[in-house]
């Protein structure tokens, strides 16, 4: 949404010495708002803040205040800055610059419906964002000490390029730094489905390095129109995993051996063999440029973005607000793999039949928690399920959390099903809608007002992690028998807040919610306003599980 479709969204007021404008757009966790610094500066700002209604959840206000804390501390002009952190009514919010432009992404968009995208400014916009990377590798402590910062979240969509030629990276809702106060549970990854690292993919320890292959990722979608990793799920992550990728001349004739060197080099899939830091990523790029003689300046990228978007470009704030991509709505317009060139067809079926023998190895997980036998922090993800970090990103790629051992499972099958024949197994379209389950008749059932949720397997023989884990779930599930009491796991794609009962619950994914047995309404809303409504039965001393795909 334009801020000029944002004046008329809602009537003006004020929020300290900021004039509200509008609203740019709202999700299930945040809303952000167009703002107009009073006084003699009189600035264009973004605000973004939480729904008061979730002020008073801890998690919701700690997630934002890491955001805009480590935000704050880097200064670098490839680096979207926060300009404030600030409080009205008990509601926290963030004042972030207003940046007159369009998200990476979009630019590439724009760049192939005119051919295809030009090869040295390219270069130069990811060289930039490379270096605001780097900026956030390097932020130290007081004492001096790095913070370790991984911003575990670089895509298209979190690369802002402004109509006057500037590259912002945006968005640090889920950078993994030391001293955070919201911590990811250890054998867990975030970050979204297409621009994950290997390591990533699989939960591994991350560094710096991680997010040298995410740029690697841009750098070859921004410079050849194709999505590397495209899709949804955990079909993606597997291949994420295995990290067995085209070479960019495969998709672009003529494509410079010196820009496929780079790009390669960034998507090595072990770390050592990267360029270590986003720095060496942007040299060996500004080489690149520079041996073509090529004209890149801000000036140059400015005028690419006139010719781009002619409709967009003028004195007031016209273009999307930075620190905004997750609100656009609908996802469709500003997704990249709904509008890059698809890659080549013979790839299509291997990855199919991947993720073929994915969905029927997640149904044994399934099971396995429907079963009981996988406890509330152990249980292994069936499906790629979202984490909102912040409300920033775009809702058909939110960030993901997934357990490990079903990525490395998937990542086998994976490789089994590209070099031998494919599973006999019954064949399943990954991206169909989910059988309906059965209507409310007994307890531990769901049912869903427009979209039913995916199939339950039966139970299915598994083990846990450990006898420890193990005895803890039983006690647990005979506690809650006892006091008549189940539990509610849900899970979603993209992520979504979790009401029940016309209560404010919690973002997905959530495990062990303890509800009494009985009926219960819950209402799942993402973070681009689209909706979900279930009625549900909870049975004492069970987990009633419920996946959605929006």
């Amino acid at each position: 949404m334009t801020a000029d479709a944002a004046n008329a969204a809602a009537p003006s007021t004020r929020l300290g010495r900021y004039e509200i404008l509008g609203r740019v757009g709202k999700g299930g966790m945040a809303e952000v708002l167009l703002a107009r610094e009073a006084g003699s500066l009189d600035r264009w700002v973004a605000i973004k803040r939480v729904h008061p209604e979730l002020a008073r959840h801890k998690m919701f206000v700690q997630m934002l205040l890491d955001e805009a804390r480590l935000a704050a501390r880097i200064a670098h002009p490839s680096v979207a800055q926060v300009l404030e952190l600030g409080e009205a009514d008990g509601v926290p919010y963030i004042v972030m610059e207003y940046l007159h432009g369009q998200p990476l992404s979009e630019v590439i968009h724009r760049s192939c419906e005119g051919g295809a995208p030009d090869l040295d400014l390219m270069a130069r916009v990811v060289a930039d964002a490379a270096e605001g990377v780097h900026a956030a590798h390097e932020l130290r402590d007081a004492d001096g000490k790095k913070l370790g910062l991984v911003h575990r979240d670089v895509s298209p969509q979190n690369v802002f390029v402004t109509y006057d030629g500037a590259v912002k990276v945006v968005d640090f809702g889920i950078a993994k730094a030391r001293g955070r106060a919201t911590l990811t549970e250890p054998g867990t990854v975030k970050g979204k489905y297409s621009y994950m690292s290997p390591e990533q993919a699989r939960g591994g320890t991350l560094d710096r390095r991680s997010d040298v292959y995410s740029l690697g990722l841009v750098l070859y979608e921004a410079t050849t129109g194709v999505q590397v990793f495209e899709g949804y799920g955990i079909g993606v992550l597997a291949r994420v995993a295995l990290s067995e990728i085209d070479p960019p001349a495969r998709h672009r004739r003529g494509y410079p051996p010196a820009l496929q060197q780079v790009v390669m080099r960034a998507l090595e899939a072990r770390v050592e063999d990267r360029f270590q830091t986003a720095r060496e990523m942007a040299q060996e790029l500004e080489r690149f440029v520079v041996g073509r003689q090529a004209l890149t300046d801000p000036a140059s990228v400015a005028s690419m973005m006139a010719t781009l978007f002619p409709d967009r470009r003028g004195d007031g704030p016209g273009g999307r607000v930075a620190s905004d991509p997750s609100l656009d709505r609908p996802p469709t317009t500003t997704t990249v793999s709904a509008r890059v060139r698809p890659r080549s067809a013979r790839w299509r079926t291997p990855l199919l039949v991947a993720c073929i023998a994915t969905i029927i190895g997640c149904v044994v997980a399934v099971g396995m928690i429907v079963s009981g036998q996988l406890t509330r922090r152990g249980a292994l993800r069936s499906r790629a399920i979202g984490d909102p970090p912040a409300a920033l990103v775009p809702a058909r790629e939110r960030p993901v959390e997934q357990w490990p051992d079903t990525v490395e499972k998937a990542a086998v099958a994976s490789r089994a099903t590209a070099s031998g024949p494919a599973s006999t197994g019954p064949a399943a379209d990954p991206g169909a809608p989910a059988t309906p389950s059965e209507p409310l008749a007994a307890s531990g059932s769901a049912r869903e007002s427009h979209e039913p949720p995916s199939n339950r397997s039966s139970s299915s023989p598994g083990s846990v992690r450990s006898e420890r884990v193990a005895a803890r779930a039983s006690e647990v599930r005979a506690q809650a028998d006892s006091n008549g009491v189940g539990t509610l796991d849900v899970r979603s794609e993209p992520w979504s807040m979790v009401w029940v009962d016309g209560r404010a619950v919690q973002p997905t994914p959530m495990v062990g919610l303890p509800l009494s047995a009985g009926p219960h309404v819950v209402r799942l809303v993402t973070d681009d306003g689209r909706s979900r409504r279930l009625r549900i039965g909870i049975s004492a001393g069970r987990a009633t599980p419920i996946d959605v795909r929006f």
